[in-house]
């Protein structure tokens, strides 16, 4: 009963690959040619997984360059700039409420200076006019001169200023709509990239410097 178990089991050992090696082995008694074989078929073994290791990378190179070259043809076409959404949403701001910053402005010089039926400026002389003549009475008013004097001062500079202002003030349409263009597509490509408006320039280099760093490594190989 034992000796045919047995026989089964050795009979099951000559289907398996392993045991017809092994049997090969010892039947051609090469020990030196056997560790060449053995040595060969590791560095066999050990090339075919280089190459599928390279493969892959350059696969995943590929598809990273292809993705890449995505992104940059519409930043390249775009051309975001260092620091020019700031400037361009303080400008916006500044067109879009030009016709608020000039009504207010001429009221403001209506009230300082510019009203020729009633205003600060002429009211200030008046007053002048008056502590004037009560300092030359009582020296104690002297003071008070001065101070509505320094007034009288301030307001003409105010009132200059708003002027200058108000002259350099200019409905522009034109501009307007291109500021609008432009920010929207600052905002439109950040959103895209998941990146701050003021960071799309940053992203833009640093795809560029990316992709010339994969077109390095794909000359280098």
């Amino acid at each position: 009963m034992l000796i045919q178990i047995h026989g089964q089991h050795a009979h099951q050992q000559l289907l398996e690959p392993r045991y017809q090696k092994h049997l090969l082995d010892i039947y051609a008694n090469e020990p030196a040619l056997l560790k060449k074989m053995k040595a060969a078929y590791q560095t066999w073994h050990q090339s075919c997984q280089t190459l599928a290791t390279f493969q892959q990378q350059s696969l995943e190179r590929e598809a990273r360059q292809q993705l890449i070259d995505y992104h940059l043809k519409e930043l390249n076409e775009f051309q975001p700039v260092a620091g020019e959404y700031p400037e361009l949403d303080q400008e916006y701001k500044r067109l879009s409420n030009c016709g608020q910053f000039l009504t207010l402005s001429q009221n403001s010089l209506q009230i300082l200076s510019d009203n020729e039926e009633q205003n600060i400026l002429s009211m200030l002389n008046v007053a002048k006019h008056e502590i004037s003549e009560l300092s030359t009475m009582e020296s104690q008013f002297n003071s008070l001169l001065d101070m509505l004097e320094e007034a009288s001062i301030q307001i003409s500079e105010v009132s200059d200023e708003l002027r200058h202002y108000s002259d350099r003030l200019e409905m522009d349409p034109n501009r307007l709509f291109e500021l609008e263009k432009r920010i929207s597509k600052y905002i439109s490509l950040s959103r895209k990239h998941r990146v701050t408006p003021e960071e799309l320039y940053e992203l833009h280099q640093q795809l560029i410097e990316e992709k010339e760093a994969l077109l390095r490594q794909n000359d280098g190989l």
